[in-house]
């Protein structure tokens, strides 16, 4: 939907600050989602502003995740980028982060747009296999991001 109404709306309506982070390679967007929340929350958006709010938006993720990714690629010496996830789908993503590697000649590959699913639904996925296999959890259950699907607990 970012996408869809970014199309009609003016990139530079609104500017958002980078979000400061310790590590060369880190980013958070919860300092902007953040700041769009409160944009909308005080302002009320007409249709035709929130078309420049998306398109503000998706601009500012779309160049910090490209900047990033040029940088490591280009620290590490990697000549492939692979984009996964539900943000593959983005146009601005897609064009943007095409145009930035080429001049070091690093390859992006996007999935086509019907695989471009959000990792959410991979998860749900597997939750779901493991339940039709008789696999239960109780309700003390914690997230341990750094599992490898297939790892012990799996």
């Amino acid at each position: 939907m970012i996408d869809r109404l970014a199309e009609k709306g003016n990139p530079k309506a609104f500017r958002f600050t980078r979000p400061k982070q310790d590590g060369r390679f880190d980013f958070s967007f919860s300092g902007i989602k953040t700041a769009v929340r409160d944009l909308i929350t005080k302002r009320g958006q007409t249709p035709f502003e929130m078309e420049d709010l998306c398109a503000s938006f998706q601009e500012a993720v779309a160049s910090w995740l490209v900047e990033k990714t040029i940088d490591a690629c280009r620290f590490k010496k990697v000549n492939d980028i692979v984009v996964g996830g539900g943000v593959s789908a983005n146009s601005r993503l897609r064009s943007h982060l095409s145009e930035e590697a080429q001049p070091y000649g690093i390859r992006v590959w996007f999935p086509p747009l019907f695989l471009t699913v959000d990792n959410a639904a991979m998860i749900a996925r597997r939750g779901f296999e493991l339940y039709r296999r008789g696999r239960r959890s109780d309700w003390k259950i914690s997230a341990h991001p750094h599992l490898k699907i297939g790892g012990p607990s799996c």
